[in-house]
């Protein structure tokens, strides 16, 4: 089970959830997915794969008649060159499906990441401004950027922060959220 499946059994759990009644409808994006015939269909590039994943959320949002209802998360995100991937297709079809999820009154959760404090002597803060989907945040759009707090609020040196001290680096984090010790259902 990943990351975003979890955090989805935390919001819409029939007992603890914040969402008890919602209705769950997950996709996962990364290298494969179900065609409309219900096969399991592997192979596709990344942004191919996140062009067609989110592609059918829209489907499903205006088949279901869920404008202005649904809530679409996202726990992952690219870093320039990550995965090997070039960030302009991943740009273009990110902006695309924000857009048209917006035009649908669905807004869009993003988490903000785990690239704050360096854990090892070799890695680097990465922050928001500098992966995708979360630099495309702003105050002005259907984007929630979740930043990670400990259970007492304080901010949590993991979570990927907005950028360095007087820059002018994209990307918002709109509201906090426990990032350590949350309890969920893993199989």
């Amino acid at each position: 089970m990943g990351h975003g499946t979890q955090v989805t059994i935390l919001a819409v759990g029939r007992t603890y959830g914040i969402a008890k009644r919602a209705d769950p409808y997950i996709v996962k994006v990364i290298n494969s997915y179900m065609d409309d015939g219900g096969k399991h269909v592997t192979g596709l590039d990344v942004p191919q794969a996140i062009d067609v994943g989110l592609e059918h959320i829209l489907e499903v949002i205006r088949a279901r008649n869920l404008q202005g209802k649904a809530v679409v998360t996202c726990s992952l995100f690219f870093e320039p060159g990550g995965l090997g991937q070039p960030v302009d297709p991943l740009t273009a079809i990110f902006t695309k499906h924000l857009a048209a999820l917006a035009d649908l009154g669905v807004v869009w959760v993003q988490a903000a990441g785990n690239n704050g404090l360096p854990v090892e002597r070799d890695d680097k803060v990465v922050y928001l401004g500098q992966k995708l989907p979360s630099v495309l945040g702003t105050d002005g759009n259907s984007m929630i950027t979740v930043g990670g707090t400990y259970d007492t609020g304080r901010y949590w040196p993991f979570t990927s922060p907005e950028g360095p001290p007087g820059s002018q680096t994209p990307g918002s984090i709109t509201l906090w959220s426990q990032a350590q010790d949350v309890a969920c259902i893993n199989p």
